[in-house]
């Protein structure tokens, strides 16, 4: 299992990230993303995080995720 943290405000360093996770998912490594801004606090929705990475981990058989 995967998690990749995809840095929106500084598109260079993502390039190449999403090839990389389509090739690790084709391979059977489940993957799972999320997306914020280091520069602009407002962008992170934890709420939002927290409910993709329930639905990720549930889609591999674990219990729900607990904070």
């Amino acid at each position: 299992m995967v998690s990749w943290y995809i840095w929106r405000a500084v598109r260079a360093l993502c390039m190449g990230i999403y090839t990389r996770i389509q090739d690790m998912r084709q391979a059977g490594i489940p993957v799972a993303t999320y997306e914020a801004s280091e520069g602009d606090p407002k962008e992170w929705n934890e709420p939002r995080v927290r409910e993709d990475f329930t639905r990720f981990f549930e889609s591999l058989g674990l219990t729900k995720f607990l904070h």
